[in-house]
């Protein structure tokens, strides 16, 4: 269920403020999110409420480089929008039939309300040659009273696996119109449990328990920061005093770092750290590594406990462990004083003998991609 904003004379018993500071003389559930962009909406959800599109309004931006089949042999064509303005894009895919094979065809989507901000420039390179064109948005259609553009390009007839979102042109145009229309949305996920569960309205009891919060910006969900003004004071959604790492956010400081297993060992791992909604991601190539936060207190903590997706080397599983160090060394087994084996979901591990802070997080070896969705004491 998706609770919105709504009118009709409803009574809410809180607000949204952005800004990249807390408001002054804030009244009881003001909800601040710290951003500099503009709240246009806003959504209470367990579910990502729009999940498709993204926006675009960069003239020069790139909507890709595609390989097509010609009748003449392969042709390779880059698209990037015409003109400047904001418009939403999407790939999707519709079948098509050759003798007895079941083929796809890709195709690429724009829309918009402004019809210039759809147009698609189709660079084709042929024999060293770049012929350029100019594929307009002809194509319309109404809804609450405003006309709306899309142009498509048809980017390639020869796909035998359907990898991208499955509808017509017209489907495709019309998924996009609520993310074109969010841009600047809040979403707040919702759970079962919060330690700031509100009232949504001022009459009847609609409880909120919200857990995070997310602002649709350029089409994609990026989590904020956020803080509701409750009992006299801004409160933190997450008690951050158990959870290191919270759907992939994390305010203790965070190192990904290459280092040798042991002094036998001659090369370190480099990682890429990723950013995303839910999660964290940490990208790294061959030898060995750590990814640690700290200091953390396991005075009062019984476990640490893990959560995400963990890709682990089939030749070096053994390398890959839950761990707590008293301090970071020369070498990834250097003052590690507990360490649990991952699985591919995560690992627990039994912290109660230890007093005072320690750093803490995991180990890996060889080229993988490791997702961290959750990191907490209890």
């Amino acid at each position: 269920m998706i609770f919105n904003m709504g009118g009709g004379g409803v009574s809410f018993n809180f607000k949204f403020v952005g800004g990249t500071a807390q408001p002054e003389n804030p009244s009881e559930n003001t909800i601040w999110v710290n951003t500099e962009n503009k709240i246009t909406n806003w959504y209470f959800s367990i579910d990502n409420p729009l999940t498709v599109g993204e926006i675009v309004e960069d003239a020069d931006a790139a909507l890709g480089s595609y390989t097509m089949m010609g009748l003449d042999g392969t042709l390779n064509y880059s698209l990037t929008k015409a003109s400047s303005g904001r418009a939403a894009a999407m790939q999707g895919c519709v079948p098509f039939v050759l003798g007895t094979t079941t083929y796809y065809s890709l195709y690429l989507v724009l829309l918009s309300s402004d019809k210039s901000a759809c147009d698609i420039l189709s660079t084709c390179t042929s024999n060293g040659v770049n012929n350029v064109t100019t594929v307009e948005a002809e194509n319309t259609f109404v809804y609450d009273g405003t006309t709306y553009y899309y142009s498509y390009v048809d980017l390639n007839r020869s796909l035998e696996t359907a990898d991208s979102y499955y509808a017509s042109i017209e489907e495709i145009a019309a998924a996009l119109l609520p993310m074109y229309n969010s841009e600047g949305s809040i979403w707040v996920k919702t759970g079962d449990e919060s330690d700031i569960a509100f009232n949504a309205l001022k009459k009847n009891l609609i409880q909120i328990k919200p857990l995070s919060a997310s602002q649709c910006i350029s089409g994609l969900w990026v989590e904020k920061e956020a803080q509701i003004y409750q009992g006299g004071e801004w409160k933190d959604w997450v008690d951050w005093s158990k959870w290191i790492v919270k759907d992939g956010v994390y305010k203790t400081e965070m190192v990904a770092v290459g280092k040798k297993w042991d002094s036998s060992f001659s090369n370190v791992t480099s990682f890429t750290v990723a950013q995303g909604t839910g999660s964290v991601t940490f990208k790294h190539g061959a030898y060995c590594g750590i990814v640690y936060w700290g200091l953390v207190d396991l005075t009062d903590a019984s476990t640490l406990t893990i959560e995400g997706e963990f890709n682990m080397s089939s030749d070096y599983p053994n390398y890959y462990a839950l761990s707590v160090w008293s301090a970071i060394g020369t070498y990834v087994t250097t003052n590690r004083v507990a360490n649990a084996k991952l699985s591919s979901t995560g690992a627990t591990l039994d912290v109660s003998s230890l007093t005072g802070q320690y750093y803490v997080g995991f180990t890996v070896r060889n080229s993988g991609s490791e997702k961290v969705t959750n990191l907490w004491i209890e």
